[in-house]
This record gives structure tokens, C-alpha cells and sequence, in this order.
């Protein structure tokens, strides 16, 4: 499945296809104009609103990868990841901690993997904004 790069839209690479530098972007600079949505309350313990933004920029033809830019307002909440996530850190902080106590904290410019089956708190301090690269393995 092959869809057209246009405006930094949703892009799928069909291999029998060459590709110029039309298709080569920085992601950081794209915008991202999707309106900002409610993270689900029950996973935030201070009961606070929470906003989140996606934009996706490249899906692979399975949907099993995807390449975008998040946005979230401060706050905390709990996670349970279903993929396994790559993230390059562009503005603000984030403290991650797991269910065992551990924790570990991000900075801009930092990159970080979060494995499938994590299970913690996910803490954007400040305005946060990142690239991930997450990969949802479909099962059987």
C-alpha cells in the first residue's frame, strides 16, 4: 500500500518505488495543528485535565510502525504500554516510574525506549513535546 506525501501527511513507503528529498523532512519542524485531547482521567490519580496531541507521519503498510510528534500538558498518569516505543525528547522533562518504585528522568535532547508491558507513571514536566518511532506487534 503506497500512500502520497503531501504536506507531511501520512506517508507509507512502497519499496518498489525510488524516492527523492521530497520525502526527507525534519520531523521537529512540523507542526502540529490536531486539536488536543483529554487524557483518559481514570489513569490520573490527582484527577487534574490533562491534554495530549498526536500527529502521525509516517505509518508503515502493516500499522505495526509508526513515525510522530506528541504534545502533552503537565501532569502525571499511569501507563500500560501495548508497544514498544523509541522517544527523542524535544522540549520539556519527563520522569518515568515504574511499579516497583524506579524511576528515571528526561531531558531535551535526550532519546529513550520504552519496552511493551511497561507499567508506571508517566510524568511530563512542563509543556513536553517528542518524536517516537513505536512499534505495535499484531498478534496472532
Amino acid at each position: 500500500m503506497n500512500r502520497s506525501f503531501k504536506n507531511k501527511e501520512i506517508m507509507s513507503v512502497n519499496t518498489n518505488v525510488v524516492l527523492d528529498m521530497a520525502s526527507v523532512f525534519r520531523i521537529e519542524d512540523t507542526p502540529l495543528t490536531e486539536p488536543a485531547v483529554l487524557i483518559d482521567p481514570s489513569t490520573v490519580p490527582t484527577g487534574a485535565n490533562i491534554f495530549e496531541r498526536t500527529r502521525i507521519l509516517y505509518a508503515d503498510a502493516t500499522g505495526e510502525m509508526t513515525v510522530g510528534l506528541w504534545e502533552s500538558s503537565p501532569g502525571a498518569w499511569r501507563i500500560d504500554t501495548v508497544e514498544e516505543e523509541y522517544v527523542r525528547l524535544l522540549h520539556g522533562e519527563i520522569r518515568l516510574s515504574d511499579s516497583k518504585g524506579g524511576s528515571r528522568h528526561f531531558k531535551p535532547g535526550d532519546s529513550f525506549f520504552v519496552p511493551e508491558r511497561f507499567r508506571g507513571v508517566w510524568e511530563s514536566i512542563g509543556e513536553v513535546r517528542k518524536i517516537f518511532v513505536s512499534l505495535k506487534r499484531k498478534r496472532g
